[in-house]
């Protein structure tokens, strides 16, 4: 979704852009399984976790693969999901 190259506050009005737009309507439905790769623990990177946890109803793993040491993962697992079923792996 971003390039890293691209500074913070550039990313935060992207998603906030992504998060205006209505869920398109296969998404809810048929998206089974997600991968986020290189995830830093940045605002947005949250914000992308959140909307997809809350807005894909057929969401059965989201696997997310972190930089470094980042310990914070009760963050992400306190979030609220439209499919309680919906496994959260980190990696």
């Amino acid at each position: 979704f971003w390039d890293d190259r691209i500074e913070s506050s550039a990313e935060d009005k992207k998603f906030e852009f992504l998060s205006a737009e209505p869920v398109p309507l296969c998404l809810p439905k048929q998206l089974r399984e997600v991968k986020i790769r290189k995830f830093n623990g940045k605002e947005y990177e949250f914000k992308l976790i959140d909307y997809i946890l809350q807005n894909v109803k057929a969401l059965k793993k989201m696997t997310v693969g972190v930089l470094g040491h980042f310990g914070d993962r009760s963050k992400i697992l306190s979030f609220k999901r439209c499919n309680n079923d919906c496994q959260i792996v980190f990696t």
